[in-house]
This record gives structure tokens, C-alpha cells and sequence, in this order.
């Protein structure tokens, strides 16, 4: 009994190196939403930061990031110049590319409006993406095309809630023909995608392969609220 004990346990284990092994990229994107991308406390680089963003932090309204030499980089802060400290306590929902090139975040202007950002390594700027009154930012995802999509709302009215895809490489390619790069002019850069209504109090973007899901309902019980094929978006 212990010998196939032993065995079934060596064969699960198994398997589960092997979905780990194919499905990395859905393991680290779960990661980095669960897990708070604490400060790392290593001195700011007065350097130009280059290659890819490895880590991002937010402490005291100051935004800074390193990427893959290691070095820390300040690139900005949160809100607006002359915004109390107190405003900035908590971490902003915030993610990282795949590619390391970009990485998008939320944030406040005038007061609630909800705005949301996105900072390229090669240019070494934030610019604003959109601003959106008073929603919420539910999840946010970068897909494996490094194009972003944002689930957008209010969490308990279901029929309010929208998920917006951005092309960033789009806009980063086009970038010196936008007229003000501070406010970026996004719309033939993005587009809305239909969700069906359903409520509850989760909102999770996933991508597997070519599909990437959009769940609702609770975390005991997600519910498919849309799909689509990465490649087609």
C-alpha cells in the first residue's frame, strides 16, 4: 500500500511540474497580483535605467522601479505635486509586461477620478492612459502581445462594468505623432470588449495559450464572463 502510495504521489508531482512548466507565465502574473511588490530599499541610481523593468515600488508617494541590472531608478510619484503624503499609503494596482518594456498603474486626479498610467522603460516617462471619473480598477492584465487589458467599473453594479483593451506597442510606436504625450491620445489605440453581466465580487483576467478569460462571480465560484483568442485581439 505505502509502494503505490509513494507512486501516485511521484505521479501528481510529476504532472504538476509539467503544468508548471507550460503554464509559467500564468503562474508568475498570479504571483505578482497576490503577492505586494514591496520596496526593496536599494539606493536610488542617479543612472538611466535600460532593458527590461524587473520590480516596481510605491513608498511615500514616490514611484520607482529596477530593472535588469539590478539598480533602483525614481521615475516619478503618484497624484499630483503638493499631494499630501497620507493620500499615497496604499500600493496602487499596478502591472508589469512581459517583456519588461511597460508598466501601467493607477492613480488619482482631482480628487476620486480614477487615472491610469503607464510608464515605458525607452522613454523614461509616465504618461496619463485614461482618466475615468469614479470607477474602480477591478484587474488589470497584460497579455503575452504586451497589449493591456483593464477591467473597469463599479463592483457591485454588474451592467457598469467593461473591459478595455489598450495596444501599448501601438502607442509607443506611433508616439512621436501624439500632439501631448503627457495626456495620451489613445482612442484608435483601444477598444471595448463584451462581458456579460454577472454578479459578485470577483474579477479575474487570465491568459492560457491563445485564450484569455474573463471571470466573475466569486472566488469559490468563477464564473466565464467572455473569452477571447489572444491572436485575434
Amino acid at each position: 500500500m505505502k509502494k503505490i502510495f509513494k507512486l501516485v504521489f511521484f505521479l501528481l508531482f510529476l504532472g504538476t511540474v509539467y503544468w508548471a512548466a507550460n503554464n509559467w507565465n500564468f503562474i508568475k502574473k498570479t504571483l505578482i497580483k497576490i503577492i505586494p511588490q514591496a520596496g526593496d530599499y536599494l539606493e536610488i541610481s542617479e543612472n538611466i535605467p535600460a532593458g527590461k523593468i524587473t520590480s516596481a515600488s510605491f513608498e511615500d508617494c514616490k514611484i520607482s522601479i529596477t530593472d535588469t541590472s539590478g539598480e533602483r531608478y525614481y521615475v516619478g510619484r503618484l497624484g499630483r505635486e503638493g499631494t499630501p503624503m497620507k493620500k499615497c499609503a496604499r500600493v496602487p494596482r499596478f502591472a508589469i509586461s512581459d517583456s519588461g518594456k511597460y508598466m501601467v498603474f493607477e492613480d488619482a486626479v482631482e480628487g476620486s477620478n480614477l487615472c491610469i498610467r503607464t510608464y515605458s522603460i525607452e522613454k523614461n516617462k509616465i504618461n496619463t492612459l485614461a482618466v475615468w471619473g469614479t470607477g474602480s480598477i477591478l484587474d488589470m492584465e497584460f497579455l503575452s502581445s504586451d497589449k493591456l487589458m483593464l477591467f473597469h467599473g463599479y463592483s457591485d453594479i454588474p451592467d457598469e462594468q467593461s473591459v478595455v483593451l489598450f495596444d501599448i506597442p501601438a502607442i509607443y510606436t506611433n508616439y512621436s505623432l501624439i500632439s501631448d504625450t503627457d495626456h495620451l491620445a489613445t482612442d484608435k489605440y483601444k477598444g471595448t470588449l463584451d462581458v456579460r453581466d454577472v454578479a459578485g465580487d470577483f474579477f479575474d483576467i487570465v491568459e492560457i495559450g491563445d485564450k484569455v478569460s474573463v471571470f466573475g462571480g466569486t472566488k469559490s465560484r468563477p464564473i466565464l464572463r467572455a473569452e477571447f483568442s489572444v491572436s485575434g485581439l
